[in-house]
């Protein structure tokens, strides 16, 4: 499942999928984390397999 076919609700089913899918994002190594700088731009934090 793709996390652009999540319906964008409470439910608890809803949820749980949510879930497994930004798990399997991350664990297939496709999800980037980005933080705000004090300057308000967006930077990607590194991953820890990187240098």
């Amino acid at each position: 499942m793709n996390h652009k076919d999540i319906k964008n609700s409470l439910e608890i089913s809803n949820i749980k999928t949510a879930v497994l899918v930004l798990k399997e994002d991350i664990l297939n190594d496709n999800f980037d984390f980005f933080k705000i700088t004090k300057n308000g731009k967006l930077k990607t934090v590194k991953k820890n397999n990187e240098s």
